[in-house]
This record gives structure tokens, C-alpha cells and sequence, in this order.
């Protein structure tokens, strides 16, 4: 066989989709995979379109993401620059460096996926089959994991998580929620084309299965986040309120059964019910703060009752160790505590350590002060929290402040903020201006266009908890579905769905 030019642009087209179908499966089996199954797709994508990739214009959203990706390398070489010349140059410089280089392949595969789609190359078919199918599957070992202490391949379950294919990693109601909508719109493209009773069936058991998955995950904001996208999906899809009511009523049945027999379960629920409140009321509390005029004087009834926390954690402290031996448990300790009254009682108290979120969140405030404008370099919150606690005597330490808007602000500054509400803003004026269109049709591609931006809203969703936004995984996840989005034209012209 003679391999023409033909052959071969048709070889590579589909050796190319079928490294981007994989996609969601390569999430399953960690890093290395993801950038494995990254780097074939983005040098086939080179490959495929050669000289397009220089000589094609940038659209307003790309070049605004494009001073995003150069504002992380510049930021990091502003702070390394700093380093050296401050003469505090640390090992940690020129790993951040390094990260902040390599992060523009993000940028890259962004491009790729912008002009395959542009030139009518790459087909989201089999991406939508196997992002539909997974997070099911996931949803039924996550399941199967929490019946008999063990998934299909005998990984095992932990005290209050399910992590399924995933092992160490507890992220499996992660994957599930990202994915889920995905299944969800599937399973309404059937029903379009074929409204029978065992569709319908299908699509409430399918959401069943994965909010019940995502529960038993142990991963409590997925699972927050889920039921508020269907909630949205309950707001403007009409024509399924009927469906989403039933699921709904089932879901709660569901939920109300587990938490009523799991004391695990019960607690972990119930805890983040309770701390996420808490939350919310203390970080509005303190965002007040920084802006009242009579700041002086609040500090000072500020340190007076941190004074007294500080009494209450301590006797916390001793305890704690005496009911680990006793029962086994240290987030559920008894203590004598006096309340601000002054009055003694007996209270339940949590584990400190479990209250580490709104803390996270004060100490990426303390750490963007040092660097307002342009920031302090990717990744640069694990490292700069250690200096706060030691000058400041206060504060928590983490790999990440675990909020993207929050790292963005340490990482990048304000300039970063700007950027990110810059991005944030196009987002919205493409929703408004296409919100008919995507509504009225429904077609396969539209609903493929619907659950990407679903997905994406979630996941960036401002009043969650979250990863880093630059790590591999939550990275590649998000300009997926940002590419996706990105392709909306192609998308509605009913195009990339051969």
C-alpha cells in the first residue's frame, strides 16, 4: 500500500482523535499518563497543522488567555530576578522557574485543539462517549468499594472515603462531578431522539448512580457542586424539571438512608454543613475588616479574643491525645471549654486541624501583601506560608490555599485578578449571546457545548474549595473544557461531530 499524502493526513487525523478521546480516561491513571497521552496529542497536533499554528490570528479570549500564561512567566521571573539580586536565592526559585515555563504547554494544547476544531480536523464524538461513560463506571465502583470494603480490582476503601481506581488519591467524587454532565447530556440526546419510558428511566437511574458515587466518595464539595448543577440544570431546562424533581426526591431518600445508618458519614456531612457556614460568616467577617475605618480598635477586641482561643485550643490539645487512646478518634473530642461569658461547659468540640480553611484563606491574604501587583510566582503559597507563621506567629501552611481565585491573587497579583475577571467577563457575553441558541437546539453538539460549560462553571465556581489551578490534572481539565467552549462557533454550526 502506498502511503500518499492522503493516507497520511487521514492516519494522523485519527491517531489525533483518538489521543483526545482518551482524555478523560487518562485522568484515571494519574500524572504520568495524563502528560504522556498530553505530549503524543499536542506532537501530532503540531504535526497535523505545521505552519497554521503561527500563521493563524488570535481571537480576543485566546489573546487574553495568552497574557495570562506570559503573566505567570513573568511574575515567576520577577521573583526570581528579586531573589538573586536581594542575594535570598533559594532552590525553590528556580523550581518555580522551571513550572512557570512549562506551564505555556497549557497555552499550546489550547491553540491545538482551538485550530482542529477551526479547521474541522479533530471529532468530539468518541471524547463525549468516553466522558459519558467513566464517571458511571467510577460511580458503580466507588459503590461496589463501600458495599464489600474493596473495588473491582481489590483496591480498598478508607474509613471515609472511596477512592476506586484512584488509590492514594482521594479524588474519585472529583473525576465523577467533572465528567458527570456529560453522561447526563448523553443520556438526553437519547431521550430527544427517543422519548420512551426506559429513557427516561435511564437518565434519572444514571443520576442516581452518580450522585450516590460522588456521596459514598467521601469528597463532600463535588457532591455540594453536583446537586447545584442540577439545580441549574432544573432552572433552565424545562422540558426535564419532571425528571430532575423524581431524581432529586430519590437522591434525598438515598442520602437520608446512608447518613442515617454510616456514623461516618453522618459526621462528615454534618461537619461540613457546620464548618462551611462558619466559614462564610468568618470570611465575611474579616473582609469587613479590611476595609473598616475603626480597624485599630476591632484588632485590638481581636487579639482579646484570640486570647481566649487560643486558652480553649490548648486545653483542646491535652485532651485530644487521652481520647485518641480511649476511643480511637481524634476529630471528636469532649473538653471543658468557657464560653465568651466566661461560663464553664462541656462541649463537643473538632479537631483543630480540621479547621484549616478560612485560616488558609487569611494566610494567602498575608502572603499577597508582600507582592500586590504582579505577585509571587507559580506555586509560591507552600513556600511563602512558612515565612508568614514565623514572622507573624500565626496562619497555616499547605501545598496550595486551596482556592483558585485566592492562588491566583498570591501567584499572580492584582494584574492576575484583572486578567482572571477579564476572562471571567468574555464568559459571560458569550452565555448572553448564545443563550438562545444553546436553549432552543438541541442537538448533540449543542448539548456537548452545554455540558462543557456546566463542567466549567463548577469547577471554577468562586465559593468552593478546590486543588491548585496549577497542577496537571485541574489544568488540562480546564482548558479542555475551555477549548471546547472556545470552539462554539464550529460547535453551532454543527460541525467537529462527524
Amino acid at each position: 500500500m502506498v502511503l500518499n499524502k492522503g493516507n497520511l493526513a487521514l492516519n494522523s487525523n485519527l491517531l489525533l482523535n483518538i489521543t483526545f478521546s482518551l482524555f478523560p480516561i487518562s485522568f484515571i491513571f494519574g500524572n504520568l499518563i495524563t502528560n504522556l497521552n498530553f505530549l503524543v496529542f499536542c506532537c501530532l497536533g503540531i504535526f497535523r497543522l505545521r505552519s497554521k499554528i503561527l500563521t493563524n490570528k488570535l481571537n480576543l479570549p485566546l489573546k487574553i488567555i495568552s497574557l495570562f500564561f506570559l503573566l505567570v512567566l513573568f511574575s515567576t521571573i520577577l521573583n526570581f530576578a528579586e531573589s538573586l539580586y536581594l542575594g535570598k536565592y533559594d532552590k525553590y526559585d528556580s523550581t518555580q522557574l522551571i513550572k512557570s515555563i512549562l506551564f505555556l504547554r497549557f497555552f499550546l494544547i489550547l491553540l491545538i485543539i482551538y485550530l482542529l476544531s477551526k479547521f474541522d480536523i479533530i471529532n468530539y464524538k468518541f471524547f463525549f462517549i468516553f466522558a459519558a461513560i467513566f464517571p458511571v463506571i467510577i460511580s458503580i465502583d466507588v459503590i461496589f468499594q463501600y458495599i464489600f470494603g474493596f473495588n473491582v480490582i481489590g483496591i480498598k476503601g478508607l474509613e471515609r472515603h472511596n477512592p476506586s481506581f484512584f488509590g492514594d488519591e482521594l479524588i474519585s467524587g472529583g473525576y465523577i462531578k467533572n465528567f458527570a454532565f456529560f453522561s447526563i447530556f448523553f443520556i438526553i440526546n437519547k431521550l430527544r431522539n427517543e422519548n420512551t419510558l426506559s429513557n427516561i428511566i435511564l437518565l434519572i437511574l444514571t443520576i442516581c448512580i452518580l450522585s450516590t458515587g460522588i456521596h459514598l466518595s467521601g469528597n463532600r464539595m463535588p457532591y455540594v457542586l453536583f446537586l447545584f448543577g442540577l439545580f441549574l440544570l432544573f432552572i433552565f431546562g424545562k422540558d426535564l424539571r419532571k425528571i430532575l424533581l423524581i431524581s432529586y426526591c430519590i437522591i434525598y431518600i438515598i442520602f437520608q438512608t446512608l447518613v442515617s445508618i454510616d456514623v461516618n458519614l453522618r459526621y462528615a456531612h454534618g461537619y461540613f454543613v457546620n464548618y462551611a457556614s462558619q466559614a462564610i460568616v468568618s470570611i465575611s467577617n474579616q473582609a469587613v475588616k479590611l476595609v473598616s475605618k475603626n480597624q485599630e480598635k476591632k484588632e485590638k477586641d481581636t487579639n482579646s479574643l484570640s486570647k481566649n482561643n487560643k486558652q480553649v485550643e490548648q486545653e483542646i490539645v491535652e485532651i485530644k491525645d487521652d481520647v485518641l487512646n480511649r476511643t480511637g478518634n481524634s476529630r471528636l473530642v469532649h473538653v471543658k471549654a468557657r464560653d465568651l461569658e466566661g461560663t464553664w461547659e462541656t462541649r463537643l468540640h473538632e479537631d483543630p486541624e480540621e479547621h484549616g480553611y478560612k485560616k488558609l484563606v487569611f494566610t494567602g491574604i498575608e502572603v499577597w501583601k508582600k507582592n500586590k501587583i504582579f505577585g509571587n510566582g507559580i506555586r509560591s503559597f507552600r513556600f511563602e506560608c512558612r515565612k508568614i507563621i514565623n514572622e507573624q506567629k500565626r496562619g497555616l501552611c499547605s501545598n496550595h490555599p486551596h482556592n483558585y481565585y485566592v492562588e491566583i491573587l498570591i501567584d499572580l497579583g492584582i494584574v492576575g485578578a484583572i486578567l482572571t475577571i477579564g476572562i471571567a467577563f468574555l464568559f459571560i457575553v458569550f452565555l448572553l449571546r448564545n443563550f438562545k441558541a444553546l436553549k432552543k437546539e438541541k442537538s448533540i453538539e449543542n448539548l456537548f457545548l452545554l455540558a462543557a460549560i456546566l463542567s466549567l462553571f463548577l469547577e471554577v465556581f468562586p465559593l468552593r474549595s478546590s486543588g491548585s489551578i496549577f497542577t496537571t490534572n485541574n489544568t488540562t481539565y480546564i482548558i479542555l473544557m475551555s477549548s471546547i467552549i472556545l470552539c462554539y462557533s464550529n460547535l453551532l454550526a454543527r460541525k467537529n461531530f462527524r
